[in-house]
């Protein structure tokens, strides 16, 4: 069928199958790049581009950030809330499984409420705190937010580099473990903060717009 298929378009303009797959009451579209989309039929009557005012560019067509969301919520039957209590077992599980397969710089999902910033930020906190390394950006409002939340300050870098030093001169002592700043520090902690500084050395973004 494929075949038979492959042939049937080969030997028609895109014009005269698109018009023979709607009198098949067959949904299809040509698209090719943003722009297409935006001008798409198909996409205008499933609502998924909207218009958002940005402060800075004006009025913007973008994909609702929001459909996605709202299928996971009818899907799973839990109810959103400001404060993402419903969903840290569902991100945590995502994380796990990421950590598990080895992906690098796991993100977490969006925040849909475009001009709630302080939202964003709570938001965006408690993701980082679960061990997400970045999230998406669904407007460009968002981005500082995200990288702001997402990327260490001068204090916690310099924490870092201390606790490397600390637990580097316990193992040339013999100790696997260390009190640093009233804290148990080891191996494990310090790999961690040689990861942070590598990280913010090479300047990875952390959030990133679909």
């Amino acid at each position: 069928m494929d075949e038979s298929l492959r042939n049937r378009v080969a030997e028609r303009t895109t014009a005269e199958c698109l018009e023979e797959f709607a009198r098949a009451e067959v949904v299809a579209s040509r698209v090719f790049d943003a722009a297409d989309i935006a001008a798409d039929p198909v996409y205008a009557e499933r609502e998924d581009i909207i218009t958002v005012d940005d402060p800075d560019l004006g009025p913007v067509r973008m994909r609702d950030p929001c459909r996605d969301a709202c299928l996971d919520e009818r899907a799973l039957g839990y109810r959103w809330s400001a404060e993402g209590t419903e969903t840290v077992v569902l991100r945590s599980r995502v994380l796990l499984d990421a950590r598990a397969a080895g992906v690098p710089h796991p993100v977490s999902g969006v925040w849909t409420r475009i001009t709630d910033l302080s939202g964003l930020r709570a938001f965006a906190g408690q993701n980082r705190s679960l061990g997400y390394e970045g999230m998406l950006a669904s407007h460009t409002s968002h981005v500082p937010v995200i990288n702001e939340v997402f990327s260490p300050g001068f204090a916690e870098l310099a924490r870092c580099a201390r606790l490397i030093e600390a637990v580097e001169a316990a193992q040339r002592n013999g100790t696997g473990a260390v009190t640093f700043e009233g804290e148990m520090v080891d191996e494990a902690m310090a790999a961690s903060a040689r990861l942070a500084l590598a990280r913010h050395l090479t300047g990875s973004p952390t959030a990133t717009v679909p």
